[in-house]
């Protein structure tokens, strides 16, 4: 038995791939609309890989790309055999990832319970959660200088 393992940098203008006129994704469908450009392209050269399952693996903010990539997958080709996915510490759930910040630092004896860097980081995340409840994003400036914080403490 053999497999084959592929890395790509998604979206264009990650990692080591470029953009053309900084022409970048607006969002998550386009995202996903441009691997099936990809994919489309790698099997046109590799045509005999149409037979082995497909795993689509990420981290981080992957946990956005990898279930819209997934979704077109199954919807638009379906030829495809996706057989499963993989997504570590997958931002997911901004929401939940933001509230965790200060209850984990302070299990993890990286904070002190009441110390004035606990209020702060308590104040700031109260901004957060005003900020969240009029809005829902996936990435907010006050949401993120909380653990920008606890980095730097």
């Amino acid at each position: 038995m053999s497999a084959n393992l592929l890395f790509v940098d998604q979206p264009v203008g990650t990692g080591f791939s470029n953009t053309v006129n900084n022409s970048f994704v607006g969002d998550l469908n386009e995202m996903a609309n441009q691997f099936l450009s990809f994919l489309d392209r790698y099997v046109d050269v590799f045509p005999e890989l149409l037979d082995n399952d497909i795993y689509s693996a990420g981290e981080s903010f992957a946990g956005q790309y990898i279930p819209f990539i997934a979704k077109d997958i199954l919807i638009k080709r379906s030829m495809l055999k996706l057989r499963g996915l993989l997504i570590g510490n997958g931002w997911i759930d901004p929401v939940t990832h933001y509230e965790s910040y200060l209850p984990f630092t302070v299990a993890k004896n990286l904070v002190k319970a009441n110390s004035t860097f606990y209020n702060d980081i308590a104040n700031d995340n109260e901004k957060c959660q005003q900020v969240l409840s009029n809005k829902v994003l996936v990435l907010e400036e006050t949401c993120s200088s909380i653990l920008y914080g606890i980095v730097e403490c």
